[in-house]
């Protein structure tokens, strides 16, 4: 199940827990003010990353593991806008299972 919300994270355990590796980080385009003192130098500034920050996300979507994981870790989900449920199955495992039997089965040395 995927869900597009949006969370913030809680003030009081962003402080303490999550402060050096926070939680649902978010596609970003660097700014040279985001970078500390000894990343002045890289090639960062203007491409787009994967950046863990502490900031609101509006419209993020995540995995619903992904959400039972974050809120009892502090996130607080302030509003669900749109929930897309599916099933997952492995429909390639006879397919496998098949190869692998005939490659058990080969006199064939590779």
């Amino acid at each position: 199940m995927l869900c597009r919300i949006t969370i913030r994270q809680s003030i009081y355990v962003a402080d303490d827990l999550h402060s050096d590796l926070p939680l649902a980080p978010e596609p970003m385009k660097v700014t040279p003010d985001m970078l500390s003192d000894y990343n002045t130098d890289t090639n960062l500034v203007g491409q787009t990353s994967l950046v863990p920050n502490l900031f609101g996300k509006s419209h993020y979507i995540l995995h619903i593991r992904n959400l039972k994981q974050y809120t009892p870790l502090g996130m607080e989900v302030s509003r669900i806008h749109k929930v897309l449920a599916f099933d997952q199955k492995a429909y390639l495992a006879p397919y496998i299972q098949f190869n692998t039997k005939k490659e058990k089965a080969s006199t064939f040395w590779f």
